[in-house]
């Protein structure tokens, strides 16, 4: 195999597993895994009004906005990159649910959905997002009733309790 595709390869799956993280830790609701995915100048766009200048703003600004909802989850598909050296861009399609309970056994639900545009660079042989810019395509809030049976829970953000959280258990976010 051709060592210049094989490597291409490689950093292409790098920095897949890199916006996976980032889905892991926003649904987690985890700073420290947030932190291994941007840069810490990193320059971040999530709303047209908001333009985070740096990791820990843009942290402060997603944990304003995640803290209200109950659960959460992130998907993101349709994953293209261009490499050029240590740079790279990629467009990544996002898919999200939000959870937020109301009074009276109501819920709202959040569907989310839209791109990632991210600028990446290469430092060693990690990828880091250097610049993200999101982009909505559709969103809706639809109110329902408590979705759960008597009985059931709903999985627990708390990254450092494994009892409470136990995909901790299962994949160690120091990796």
């Amino acid at each position: 195999m051709d060592l210049q595709l094989l490597s291409g390869l490689i950093d292409k799956q790098a920095i897949t597993e890199t916006l996976y993280r980032y889905c892991r830790g926003i649904d987690r609701m985890d700073k420290e895994l947030l932190r291994q995915v941007f840069l810490a100048d990193a320059r971040i766009q999530y709303a047209p009004d908001h333009l985070a200048r740096s990791l820990e703003e843009m942290i402060e600004w997603l944990w304003g906005h995640h803290l209200t909802f109950h659960h959460h989850s992130h998907q993101v598909s349709n994953i293209l990159i261009e490499l050029d050296g240590e740079r790279a861009a990629s467009e990544a399609y996002l898919h999200a649910r939000l959870m937020r309970r109301k009074p009276g056994d109501r819920m709202e639900i959040y569907t989310v959905m839209g791109r990632y545009l991210d600028r990446w660079q290469k430092r060693g042989a990690k990828w880091w997002i250097a610049e993200r810019r999101f982009l909505t395509d559709f969103f809706e809030i639809r109110e329902t009733s408590d979705l759960l049976p008597e009985g059931s829970t709903l999985a627990v953000r708390d990254p450092d309790d494994i009892t409470r959280d136990p995909s901790y258990e299962v994949i160690d976010r120091r990796r």
